[in-house]
């Protein structure tokens, strides 16, 4: 079954959340789809490759785009959730309330940001461009038989989830976080 619906990010203003709530959304919302989707998506990709290999055979590809998501996601995630996103909840609590400590939280997130979690995000980027090569913008070929359908319906699933969820990160999250860094490296 199909589980995630998206809702348009025209509607969702998350220029303007809490860095807070973005972090907390990012991990119930993202974190825990990608926990549950991702076994389910490999299990699906198997079972339809173990049905379809010949009269498909390119997309035998699929395996080689699904197996590092399954390697790589969950260790990214977990480096997110046990140090990255505690960390920005604790620069953000201090630059929020001004605390006369804060100087001393500042580890400078940019580094690792741009030298792990961003090319992290470029893999991932660059499998997903894989992924809709091969399987045509996951668009099933006619008279495709519901395995088919269903295993290319996860994937664009998948593919909407990452696509938001390393938005997110990249382009509001993890600046914002760095931003704060500095204004509080600043402050005197």
């Amino acid at each position: 079954k199909i589980i995630r619906q998206t809702t348009s990010n025209a509607v969702l203003d998350f220029d303007n959340w809490d860095i807070d709530f973005l972090t907390d959304y990012i991990l119930h919302v993202h974190h825990r789809y990608l926990k549950k989707a991702l076994p389910e998506i490999k299990e699906q990709t198997t079972k339809f490759l173990e049905e379809h290999r010949k009269k498909f055979p390119e997309l035998g590809e699929l395996e080689n785009i699904i197996d590092p998501f399954i390697k790589e996601i969950p260790p990214h995630m977990q480096r997110e959730e046990e140090i990255f996103f505690p960390y920005i909840k604790q620069i953000h609590h201090a630059h929020k309330h001004r605390e006369s400590y804060a100087k001393l939280l500042i580890r400078t997130l940019r580094k690792p940001i741009e030298e792990v979690m961003l090319k992290e995000h470029e893999a991932t980027g660059s499998n997903l461009n894989r992924l809709r090569m091969i399987t045509n913008n996951y668009i099933p070929p006619h008279k495709a038989c519901i395995t088919h359908k269903v295993t290319f319906a996860k994937l664009k699933e998948l593919d909407n989830d990452l696509v938001q969820h390393i938005h997110l990160e990249s382009n509001i999250l993890f600046p914002k976080a760095i931003k704060m860094e500095q204004e509080l490296l600043q402050d005197k």
